[in-house]
């Protein structure tokens, strides 16, 4: 599902540039000067924005794969206390991996969030945004 999203937003990029080909066209030659690099400055922006989420949330469901693995493999050698609600090992360096599984993935999650919340979408309006603030 990854990789058909990342194919349609690829996709997207594409029909985007091909949609200013055309739009273009129908621009004044003089503004050209400043719109072209302008263009070219926000689709690559964008474009980079986009692999990099992908790879972030690649990265993110290899990590939860192993961690599932892993869990797995340790076959009963853990138990989960509803009193903590935690899950426990009975050895610690069990329990440590697990931790470290945890923990890239609690900042993959943060860094993507930050990642997102840097890029401002292009329908939000500000003003409105920050008289909410």
């Amino acid at each position: 599902n990854l990789n058909d999203n990342y194919t349609v937003m690829i996709r997207d990029i594409e029909k985007a540039r091909a949609q200013y080909s055309q739009i273009r066209k129908s621009i004044d030659e003089e503004d050209h000067k400043v719109i072209d690099p302008l263009w070219n400055e926000k689709i690559n922006e964008f474009e980079t924005h986009a692999k990099k989420f992908f790879e972030m949330q690649s990265i993110f469901l290899n990590t939860y794969n192993q961690l599932t693995a892993f869990i797995l493999k340790q076959g009963g050698s853990y138990y989960y206390d509803s009193a903590t609600r935690k899950v426990h090992f009975y050895e610690f360096s069990s329990y440590k991996r697990y931790g470290q599984f945890i923990d890239k993935l609690r900042k993959i999650s943060f860094e993507q969030t930050k990642h997102i919340k840097s890029k401002r979408p292009a329908n939000v309006d500000v003003k409105l945004e920050l008289a909410g603030q």
